[in-house]
């Protein structure tokens, strides 16, 4: 099941890239729009030389970014694989990567076979053939956001203590009375 087809125009456009497609991007987009009606979920990304990929994990209902597990790139659309493309004329579909210029694609790679492997901290990896037997090997990282990055502050100790009588808050190597005033 193909949720997205892309159309590049009236002229068919062959799937012909023969030089590997290998890069390592330093972070991807999820697409959850398709996860309800298809099972599928995406994820892509662009670097800065505009090599784009994009992946159709085959999920199920509720997922908002690929488990952790090795995933067979194959075209059953089976929950758990990642869905081979295919090329029709002036269509594509699946997943791919490409070479984006000004005036367009330059460059194909429909995925026909192979794996991607989702790891622990979200970091993928593709070892992938298209369907004209070329490599594809990329590395998708996963930036963390500035939530991601918050750290807690050790938990702080207060302790309350009778000394000669009375009661003292102990907090941060100070000392205070019942009252919060300051006494040593």
């Amino acid at each position: 099941m193909y949720a997205l087809q892309f159309e590049i125009g009236a002229v068919p456009y062959p799937n012909d890239a023969t030089e590997p497609f290998e890069v390592e991007y330093t972070d991807y987009d999820i697409d959850t729009t398709y996860v309800t009606e298809y099972h599928v979920l995406y994820v892509n990304a662009k670097d800065a030389n505009n090599r784009y990929i994009n992946l159709e994990f085959n999920v199920v209902t509720g997922t908002t970014a690929p488990a952790a597990g090795v995933y067979p790139v194959d075209n059953t659309d089976a929950i758990g694989t990642v869905t081979s493309g295919f090329v029709n004329g002036a269509r594509f579909a699946g997943s791919f990567a490409n070479q984006l210029t000004e005036t367009g694609i330059r460059a194909l790679w429909v995925f026909g076979q192979g794996t991607v492997t989702v790891a622990e901290d979200a970091t993928i990896t593709v070892d992938a053939l298209n369907t004209k037997g070329t490599a594809i090997k990329v590395v998708l990282h996963k930036q963390k956001s500035a939530i991601d990055e918050i750290s807690q502050k050790s938990k702080v100790e207060s302790r309350k203590i009778i000394e000669n009588g009375l009661l003292i808050i102990r907090n941060n190597g100070k000392e205070y009375n019942t009252q919060g005033a300051l006494i040593r």
